[in-house]
């Protein structure tokens, strides 16, 4: 493998934790604004590009998958990201 490419790679990668990195941080970060907003009850229906999307599903997004891909993080796999920040 040529040099330059090996550190293209190594840079892609890295690219790729970080938008995992901000995006996970970025949907705890709206679990406030869900609960204190009670969107559940109150976020209308999406429309436009956001047509069927339901609270509901927005709402498994915000808690149940980010709340469990935390949890992966918090068994180990943080260090693995964090080295390539």
């Amino acid at each position: 493998m040529a040099a330059n490419r090996g550190q293209d790679f190594i840079s892609v990668q890295r690219r790729a934790v970080r938008k995992i990195w901000d995006g996970l941080h970025e949907l705890l970060a709206a679990q406030d604004e869900w609960s204190g907003g009670d969107y559940l009850n109150t976020l209308p229906p999406g429309s436009g590009d956001n047509a069927g999307i339901t609270a509901a599903f927005v709402g498994s997004a915000v808690f149940d998958t980010a709340n469990a891909l935390a949890t992966a993080l918090t068994s180990g796999h943080k260090t693995n990201l964090v080295r390539l920040l």
